[in-house]
């Protein structure tokens, strides 16, 4: 993976995992668990897995200091970056590698992280198609309790 930048009011430390082959490809919005305060670095193994299998996964790692509720608005700021930068940014590492991320993005979160993405939908969806979850039920003694 590639370390984002920031600026343009990112606060997050992103990781980007992308396919060695050219083409064009859907995106995956990735925040770990922890509501994100887990480090991406983390995940390495997965999210490079994942994007062998042609797809970017961009991770997001948030300042832990941040309340549930701004992470939703931090949550969309990266999607916001990613719409605007995401192809130019792995451009500099990958040449012919480019971002789907108008006509497929894709929400995942790991645990806490699931919170995060489910709140971020219910805001509103942009240009998001879809979400994964990963986290198991077993330790939740209420499921409403993810809203």
């Amino acid at each position: 993976g590639i370390n984002a930048e920031y600026g343009d009011g990112l606060n997050e430390h992103l990781d980007v995992y992308y396919p060695t082959v050219a083409g064009e490809y859907m995106v995956i919005l990735f925040l770990p668990g922890l509501d994100g305060d887990i480090p991406v670095v983390a995940y390495a193994d997965v999210m490079s897995n994942i994007a062998s299998h042609g797809i970017i996964v961009v991770g997001i790692t948030t300042f832990p200091s941040l309340p549930d509720d701004d992470i939703a608005v931090e949550f969309e700021k990266v999607n916001a970056w990613c719409l605007q930068y995401l192809t130019t940014y792995i451009q500099r590492y990958s040449s012919g590698v480019y971002a789907d991320d108008k006509n497929h993005t894709v929400l995942m979160g790991h645990s806490a992280g699931c919170k995060m993405v489910v709140k971020f939908l219910i805001g509103g969806c942009s240009n998001i198609k879809g979400a994964i979850l990963l986290l198991s039920l077993i330790h939740i003694s209420e499921p409403t309790r993810l809203l």
